[in-house]
């Protein structure tokens, strides 16, 4: 474990997002790997209710990780290279895109904010970013195969 000094509002609490993946039943592990890749996408994340309970208590303003904080660090994100195998990605392998866009559907904004994020997978499995005529797709793919 590493400990990081951050201002408050460069970070997240991220109760909403564990809960996400605990309903869609996502094991230990594959809930760690999911938290180290949104820190690769330099998300300070913070999982701890005593540090966001003192927080509160001090009246200090926090920030709840959303979709719209992931794909704007997913944006963002120097770590990120698109073209390439996914497994060669920090994301690893499909299902993490396909739990960090179910999340990140969630935000009412996803479609005025996806358009430029890496999070696309092509059939051949290579990472894209979205553009305008891709989200049409992706949706299609989200309402036809995940829900």
């Amino acid at each position: 474990m590493t400990i990081e000094w951050c201002k408050s509002d460069q970070i997240y609490f991220s109760f909403r997002f564990q809960i996400f993946l605990n309903e869609i039943k996502f094991e230990k592990n594959q809930i760690e790997c999911l938290f180290a890749i949104l820190r690769k996408a330099n998300l300070n994340i913070c999982r701890s209710k005593k540090i966001f309970d003192s927080f509160k208590k001090a009246s200090i303003n926090l920030n709840e990780l959303n979709g719209m904080n992931m794909i704007e660090a997913f944006k963002k994100s120097n770590e990120i290279q698109t073209g390439i195998d996914i497994k060669e990605t920090i994301f690893e392998n499909l299902n993490n895109v396909i739990a960090i866009l179910r999340f990140c559907l969630k935000d009412e904004n996803f479609s005025n904010i996806i358009n430029g994020c890496p999070l696309l997978v092509s059939n051949s499995n290579y990472l894209l970013k979205f553009t305008k005529g891709k989200q049409e797709q992706l949706f299609y793919f989200l309402k036809n195969q995940i829900y």
